[in-house]
């Protein structure tokens, strides 16, 4: 055992004996002790409450970081963005304002003026489950149009993107309630933007977008950034759980 696990091991044994003391006295210690002591305890609160989250997220399976999921075959770009690979802090916000990144390349869209949207990260836990992390998204009053996941490319993927190639957006999905969705390919060049859509193909479970650049009109040359939207429309009082999200691309088949 190292210094710091013995230091730490003794600290912890004198904190608890503490704050089991103070529990017992919280009755009767005067009012203004008691607000010291409060505040002392909610300071603790958060890097407890974070140790615990990374924690935890090491210890279940599957392991943060696990990157295992179908590619087909002679996929040359592949990608799970960090959201659905490794705890995001903060893990949970309330009231999310439009535009809101929720994690690295993810942000939340949407066109309420009362967002009435809560988000937070937790653990998959299945043993089917392929990503260790899901993305939860519980909306209740609900007085815009739609609300947007927006997952920005990675540079590797954009390398060599040409209309010679398939992106697929893989997304596992659970609904409280059916709603409409739509996915958006949006491909940058120069100060255009083209945009390819595609409604889902079902309301749950393993879904799947295939966007196919071959007739799609954008400038090879100046295509310099893309990212993708997965849309609902009008999700009032809704819990949308998005288990899982890859990206991924291969070359088109030649006629």
């Amino acid at each position: 055992m190292s210094r710091l696990e013995t230091t730490a091991l003794m600290i912890d044994r004198l904190a608890r004996k503490m704050w089991r003391r103070l529990a017992r006295e919280a009755e009767t210690m005067p009012i203004g002790h008691l607000e010291k002591w409060r505040r002392r305890a909610d300071r603790l609160h958060v890097p407890l409450a974070e140790f615990r989250h990374l924690a935890e997220a090491r210890l279940m399976r599957p392991r943060p970081g696990s990157n295992t999921f179908h590619k087909p075959p002679r996929t040359d770009w592949a990608w799970r963005p960090d959201l659905w690979l490794k705890p995001v802090i903060p893990r949970g916000r309330t009231e999310v304002r439009a535009g809101t990144h929720v994690a690295r390349c993810v942000a939340l869209h949407h066109d309420c003026l009362r967002p009435e949207i809560a988000f937070r990260q937790e653990r998959n836990r299945k043993a089917e489950d392929l990503a260790p992390y899901a993305a939860v998204i519980d909306v209740l009053g609900f007085d815009g149009s739609y609300l947007s996941v927006t997952v920005e490319g990675q540079e590797k993927g954009l390398a060599g993107l040409s209309r010679n190639h398939i992106l697929r957006l893989e997304i596992l999905l659970e609904l409280e309630a059916p709603v409409e969705i739509f996915t958006r390919l949006n491909l940058r060049h120069g100060v255009n933007v083209t945009q390819i859509v595609q409604d889902f193909d079902g309301t749950k479970g393993k879904i799947a977008s295939e966007f196919d650049l071959g007739s799609a009109k954008f400038d090879e040359g100046l295509l310099d950034h893309f990212w993708v939207d997965i849309i609902f429309e009008s999700p009032a009082f809704n819990r949308i759980r998005l288990g899982d999200m890859t990206l991924m691309r291969y070359p088109r088949a030649k006629f």
